[in-house]
């Protein structure tokens, strides 16, 4: 339901970079291919994000980037959506990490908790 929402953000604001990782974010939660046109390149955070939905960084330069408690709950939840199609238990890791490390007023960790309820059986 979210991603007609987040494509109509993306065309009123397309220079916004949290729209873009929030749609890469829905796409790859739904199993969908990732559309790399259009998302944009930016040297800052969230930029760093956005690179890892299409491959232009590894997971180790996300994490050496993410310096502050918000941005590595960021790059930790990112990681486990990247990662839940391949390798489930390796996103169940991430998803821990955030509950594990971040506050509770972090919307990344309602949202590991989300997934996480979603990943058991």
């Amino acid at each position: 339901l979210a991603l007609p929402e987040l494509e109509r953000a993306i065309a009123k604001e397309p220079n916004d970079p949290y729209w873009h990782l929030y749609r890469l974010t829905t796409m790859r939660r739904l199993g969908m291919p990732i559309d790399v046109e259009g998302v944009p390149s930016i040297g800052i955070w969230p930029g760093t994000l956005l690179d890892l939905h299409v491959g232009r960084t590894t997971p180790d330069e996300v994490l050496g980037r993410a310096e502050t408690e918000g941005r590595r709950a960021e790059a930790l939840f990112q990681l486990g959506v990247q990662n839940v199609d391949q390798d489930r238990q390796l996103a169940v890791m991430y998803w821990k990490k955030v509950i594990e490390r971040s506050p509770p007023s972090l919307i990344e960790h309602a949202a590991a908790r989300n997934e996480l309820a979603r990943c058991s059986p």
